[in-house]
């Protein structure tokens, strides 16, 4: 951590002419500090078959399961904005008075931190959504192309402001413990998430589904002098940018962040767990472990640890279903070549989709490990909400399955946006699963998934063992069936669960 940081430390000034680009990149790489910081505990606990009987077949199940949470979370949110805004028909206009108005805490804090006035705090902010849409502050201010800046900042006047924020806070030989001030980025983050909390924590009740990932948006930065901003500076292995991470924790029918966590200095990553759940969005105190019985939490790799479980996540009672790295407290592992001494179930990437499950009782809790194969890869998953073998089908009329062929734009803006299975590509179709395409496709059915990243595909998440594959299985059917003697269920049961 620290020979990294020392690496890049190069004494540059501060550089506002990139900002813009490559600055979130989302579920596409790793960083390379993050996930090994420390020696993983000794697992807790023995591994054990489950019943590999399928428990439950439904039928639409999923998705009324899926909608039914949407609305109940939507209608708690509603809510919270018609307490909070003081109006019982809250619009867009309520929502931007909140984070930007006059009156808003984000905005006394740029006034009374840095003298901003309410226009240039609008403007600001304007000028920052702009290029956070993808557009960089050099082709933004092109002189040869000059765009309409109409609502935002000029050129001379917006740097000036990034040069202020780079130094507002930071301590220097003056300061003392007397006149020491929070840094700057670190009261806006406190401030944006006691926003966030009060929105879409506080006020809620019953079961609660969200979605946290760490490494969410990474930010390529090059300040001068990054020590002294508290800002751990990690080296993304996909596109080979040093920058800061945030983590971000999501409500997930709006899609919308209810808190988020910069990357500390010298921070693991269980620093940053319980920083972000116990000392900002689910309590005050990073040391003491709230009781979240009533959370689901669904994670990525980055918090399968048994660390994580020990002092984190069984702690705090909250239910989880995450990804797992192939770590040596879970019970299978795939692509590599056993050690001597190792017990896992090692299972072959190829082959027909299926899945295989073991249990254990971990730090006082049931907790379910499974390995799915989808044809072309595995993905290993933890979880102490799905502990059963279900199946459930996404059953359409005849005219659905027209659209799927020929309208998928109709079919998305029915509810159905999907794409055909990976484990059905053309590769996959003349080798991979050579042996059993022919009784596949004799089947009326075609094998398909949500599309990756649409609203669908994450609010999934609240019955599917891994972010990337939606169901265990979903099928548009060509021809209508009623019930469970039906000779092609009978046929697709058989082929996909042998």
């Amino acid at each position: 951590e620290d020979s990294g940081l020392d690496e890049y430390a190069a004494n540059e000034g501060l550089n506002l002419s990139r900002i813009g680009e490559n600055r979130a990149h989302l579920d596409d790489g790793y960083c390379l500090l993050d996930y090994y910081d420390d020696p993983d505990f000794d697992p807790d606990g023995q591994w054990s078959p489950v019943d590999p009987a399928i428990t439950n077949i439904t039928f639409n199940g999923a998705k009324r399961d899926q909608w039914r949470y949407a609305k109940s979370e939507l209608q708690q949110i509603e809510a919270s904005c018609i307490r909070l805004f003081g109006t019982q028909n809250p619009t867009k206009h309520d929502v931007a008075k909140y984070f930007f108005g006059p009156s808003s805490p984000l905005f006394i804090l740029f006034r009374n931190r840095l003298g901003m006035n309410h226009k240039e705090f609008l403007d600001f902010m304007s000028t920052n959504n702009t290029l956070a849409e993808g557009q960089s502050a050099s082709q933004l201010y092109d002189t040869d192309f000059p765009n309409d800046l109409t609502g935002l900042m000029e050129k001379l006047e917006y740097t000036a402001w990034w040069r202020k924020i780079s130094v507002e806070g930071v301590p220097d030989s003056s300061t003392t413990s007397v006149t020491f001030q929070k840094l700057f980025w670190e009261e806006v983050e406190e401030t944006i998430n006691k926003l966030l909390r009060a929105l879409f924590i506080e006020g809620r009740s019953g079961r609660i589904i969200n979605l946290i990932d760490d490494d969410k948006f990474h930010h390529e930065s090059r300040p001068s002098n990054n020590k002294q901003f508290n800002v751990k500076m990690i080296k993304l292995v996909r596109d080979n940018r040093w920058g800061m991470v945030q983590d971000t924790n999501c409500a997930p029918s709006l899609l919308f962040a209810v808190n988020i966590l910069t990357h500390r200095r010298k921070s693991k990553q269980i620093d940053n767990t319980k920083m972000q759940l116990f000392g900002s969005a689910y309590g005050d105190d990073p040391a003491r472990a709230p009781n979240l019985s009533f959370l689901h939490m669904h994670m990525d790799r980055g918090y399968s640890f048994e660390k994580q479980h020990q002092e984190v996540l069984a702690p705090a009672q909250m239910g989880i279903t995450c990804t797992t790295a192939r770590s040596s407290n879970v019970p299978f592992n795939y692509g590599q070549t056993p050690k001597h001494g190792d017990k896992r179930i090692y299972l072959a990437e190829g082959g027909i989709s299926s899945l295989r499950m073991m249990k254990k009782n971990c730090h006082g809790r049931l907790i379910v490990s499974g390995a799915f194969k989808t044809g072309t890869a595995v993905v290993l998953y933890n979880s102490t909400e799905h502990r059963t073998m279900q199946m459930d089908f996404v059953t359409t009329t005849e005219h659905l399955g027209e659209l799927w062929h020929n309208d998928r734009q109709q079919l998305r803006e029915r509810g159905f946006a999907m794409e055909e299975s990976i484990a059905t590509g053309i590769a996959e179709k003349k080798h991979i699963h050579q042996k059993y395409m022919r009784l596949f496709f004799e089947l009326p059915i075609i094998q398909v998934t949500v599309c990756s990243n649409h609203r669908e595909w994450h609010l999934a998440r609240r019955t599917s063992f891994t972010s990337k594959q939606t169901y265990s299985q979903i099928a548009i059917l060509r021809k209508r069936f009623v019930d469970l003697d039906n000779e092609d269920v009978r046929r697709v049961m058989e082929f996909m669960y042998k």
